[in-house]
């Protein structure tokens, strides 16, 4: 469709009908995205000919004296600059209401993760003046690939991630990656529960690795598996630091990716910041190899 023909209508998020749209188009978090932002005012839908084809998110992460307003533009159409220019437009002016209630002296920062394939959307970000801050890659590997045997220590049981461990898991991630809420709190329980919540049913499948004598969770895996694709991906991988260094990240990946391999499953992926070259080392040996990137984009705000 021809920019001269397509017809663009920009709406609001109207429900529970806009979930489908969501998970198709974020394959890590689906509606955990929701947790994240209020949808009736921080998101925008784009309908071309009565059919939503993407759509924009903006939420405020608050950090001491630094506000950070992340974007997100998704389209099933990656080539449809027109489509991309209005939904960033719409972002930047919801940017601008969103600054009028929070305090404008604190630092201000406006972010965007582009992926490498998104050719229109980086001319679009460059020329308004953003640079890339990081890249984020994807590691893949396929599963008739031999994998290697990696024991956990004798003091280590694996268990399935259930919602009792909840309160655990949430410190776990918070010490491992400073997860914080939308309102700029460290992540509790109940933050956890939200979090897990927007994820896909099967992530409940994940493992946690627990001391025998303690029962403390010291490492953690999480996992969902898209079946259309044949296809799983691995995320929020973390080992409480006090008990680095003992191959348990190791021994939790090489688990999954043998439960992945008895259901019959293709290929497995992992996503990780460039610049975590430790963790991309261990990837490496367990087979994984870069198969994209997403740079995230950044510029001061006005």
């Amino acid at each position: 469709m021809t920019r001269s023909t397509m017809s663009i209508v920009l709406r609001p998020y109207r429900d529970e009908a806009d979930h489908p749209t969501i998970a198709a188009l974020d394959h890590l978090m689906g509606l955990g995205i929701l947790n994240y932002c209020n949808p009736s005012q921080d998101m925008v839908f784009a309908d071309v000919d009565d059919q939503t084809v993407g759509y924009g998110r903006v939420w405020l992460n608050e950090r001491d004296d630094e506000h950070r307003y992340f974007l997100e533009v998704s389209l099933r159409d990656f080539n449809a600059s027109d489509l991309e220019q209005r939904l960033l437009d719409w972002l930047q002016m919801r940017i601008g209401v969103m600054r009028q209630i929070h305090s404008r002296q604190a630092i201000c920062s406006t972010k965007l993760f582009v992926p490498d394939g998104r050719k229109s959307l980086i001319e679009l970000v460059t020329t308004a003046g953003f640079e890339i801050e990081r890249t984020d890659l994807t590691m893949t590997r396929t599963l008739s690939d031999s994998i290697s045997n990696c024991i956990l220590p004798l003091d280590i049981e694996l268990r399935p991630v259930v919602r009792q461990l909840g309160n655990q898991l949430a410190e776990g991630m918070a010490e491992a990656f400073g997860h914080q809420t939308s309102s700029g709190t460290e992540m509790d329980e109940e933050a956890f529960e939200q979090w897990l919540s927007g994820m896909p049913a099967n992530a409940m499948d994940s493992f946690a690795a627990c001391s025998i004598d303690t029962a403390e969770v010291v490492s953690a895996a999480f996992y969902h598996v898209d079946r259309k694709s044949e296809r799983a991906w691995l995320a929020q991988i973390f080992t409480r630091i006090a008990w680095q260094r003992r191959g348990l990240a190791s021994a939790l990946i090489t688990h999954s990716l043998r439960a992945f391999r008895a259901q019959g499953l293709r290929e497995a992926c992992i996503e990780v910041n460039d610049f975590n070259t430790k963790a991309i080392r261990v990837y490496e040996k367990l087979g994984f190899s870069v198969s994209s990137r997403v740079y995230m984009y950044s510029k001061a705000c006005e």
